[in-house]
């Protein structure tokens, strides 16, 4: 009695709840930024953003510490949490400080943007944004106080892995 071919297939990949990338172009400053999105559903991600590092300009001689934190709310219109194009919107604080002459600088951005994040079934994970936002400054040097604003491109080429 002849025996039938058993098919084998490969089970599904896994569902990944989290991913956590880093950002190599921040790294150029040296400035360590982070981004871990939740997947609040299949088709929504929320994410945190947060970064330390020092930014020197060896120009006009100015080295400060950086910290920035911010948000985003990531929709996928096409595709889901795993592979596709998202649609959202960016909040990010970033504080800059050189405690030596007492330079302190802020800056609030805020703005839209179109992405695509690839996630391999192995979990390594590539997210890249781009987008336009309002950035609001200010800067201080222990006597006056500086305002200013502008628009800014936002682009995020990030890497790393999902759980």
């Amino acid at each position: 009695m002849p025996v039938a071919p058993v098919a084998f297939q490969l089970p599904p990949p896994p569902r990944r709840v989290f991913s956590l990338t880093i950002s190599p172009i921040h790294l150029t400053f040296p400035i360590v930024e982070l981004t871990g999105e939740i997947r609040a559903h299949d088709k929504l991600g929320l994410a945190m953003v947060a970064g330390v590092g020092r930014y020197t300009d060896k120009s006009v001689d100015i080295s400060a510490a950086v910290y920035e934190l911010g948000a985003q709310l990531r929709f996928y219109a096409i595709g889901d949490f795993r592979h596709g194009m998202q649609l959202g919107a960016e909040v990010l604080y970033v504080h800059l400080s050189q405690s030596n002459l007492s330079l302190r600088g802020e800056g609030l951005a805020v703005g839209p943007f179109v992405g695509y994040k690839v996630m391999a079934d192995a979990g390594f994970t590539f997210d890249a944004q781009v987008g336009a936002q309002y950035l609001g400054l200010r800067a201080t040097d222990g006597y006056s106080a500086e305002t200013g604003e502008e628009f800014i491109v936002l682009l995020n080429l990030n890497v790393g892995w999902s759980f």
